[in-house]
């Protein structure tokens, strides 16, 4: 609320019965001031499908706020809805989605996936350091070509979905999706795409050479198709680090392949922010919140400097 995280404010979706309308309670009574406006904004601060390998559809609808009418009325015609020039778009795995990020905060909820704060995640905060539109697309063990942890579905698949859970009607199929879930590209067109994938496929000197192959390939298809539906104006920040370096060549490969296409492309380089310095890791070598700041202080600076912002 005005730009301050209420904890308290926080709820679960898990026990909801499908089909039936849920209300919950964001403020107690007598905490916004009827004399005053507020900006309210809802966070899904949790990844769409926490530690889930097989995807299936979860999602909810927002029916909207309900509260008092007179304050409602004396509200609305003062409120002026405004669209961000800059338009950002993430795509990542645990790294992007702040996994266990909240561990080195005392007195934090402890445990998956209550330690997990996207709010506090380094995408969120370079979308507001840069006062950009962003959209994300972050899932704990998925990867490129290849899955931490099991399952078929993969974090190339859900970037052209609408809601990332809806897959194909058809069982056989894993990477495909209904219809209707096909993201309309034409709807929103991204300045610059950031991803981060490949610590989950397990690259690097003890990987297969038809691994690295298939993970260039489809990694080279997702920027083109991606510049093909924003435009060759868009600009694509593709990272390395910090929980692994094993995957930097193929990136870099990728980013020789996309500039010889036209496409603008650049390493986002995020190694060496789990060395200590930045603050401690969590579990399974995760990046703090102090980490996740220091990400995004680097990659905001980063990518405004690239974009002339």
């Amino acid at each position: 609320m005005d730009g301050v995280i209420q904890p308290n404010s926080r709820f679960n979706t898990s026990s909801w019965v499908a089909g039936q309308v849920t209300k919950v309670p964001l403020f107690a009574p007598g905490r916004l001031n009827a004399g005053a406006l507020h900006a309210v904004t809802i966070v899904k601060d949790t990844e769409p499908q926490f530690a889930g390998t097989t995807v299936e559809p979860n999602y909810i609808s927002f029916h909207g706020f309900s509260g008092d009418d007179t304050r409602a009325r004396l509200a609305a015609p003062a409120l002026v809805e405004s669209s961000p020039r800059r338009k950002v778009e993430f795509l990542g795995d645990s790294i992007t989605a702040g996994f266990d990020n909240q561990c080195d905060i005392p007195g934090s909820p402890k445990g998956f996936p209550w330690s997990e704060s996207f709010t506090k995640s380094w995408p969120t905060l370079i979308c507001d350091a840069l006062a950009a539109e962003c959209h994300y697309n972050a899932w704990s063990g998925f990867g490129m070509v290849a899955n931490c942890c099991g399952g078929s579905t993969l974090a190339s698949d859900v970037w052209s979905r609408t809601l990332a859970t809806v897959g194909s009607t058809n069982t056989s199929d894993p990477h495909g999706t209904t219809a209707d879930n096909l993201w309309d590209f034409s709807s929103w067109t991204a300045d610059a795409v950031v991803i981060n994938l490949g610590t989950n496929d397990h690259l690097g000197a003890n990987t297969t050479s038809e691994k690295s192959k298939a993970y260039m390939e489809r990694y080279e298809a997702l920027v083109a198709a991606a510049a093909k539906v924003y435009g060759y104006s868009t600009h694509f920040f593709l990272a390395c680090g910090p929980m692994s370096s094993d995957y930097c060549s193929e990136v870099t490969w990728v980013i020789g392949r996309a500039k010889a296409s036209g496409i603008s492309a650049h390493l986002l380089d995020q190694r060496g922010f789990d060395d200590g310095a930045y603050g401690p890791t969590c579990a399974y070598g995760h990046p703090g919140s102090q980490i996740d700041s220091a990400m995004a202080k680097n990659g905001s600076a980063f990518i405004k400097a690239t974009m002339g912002w």
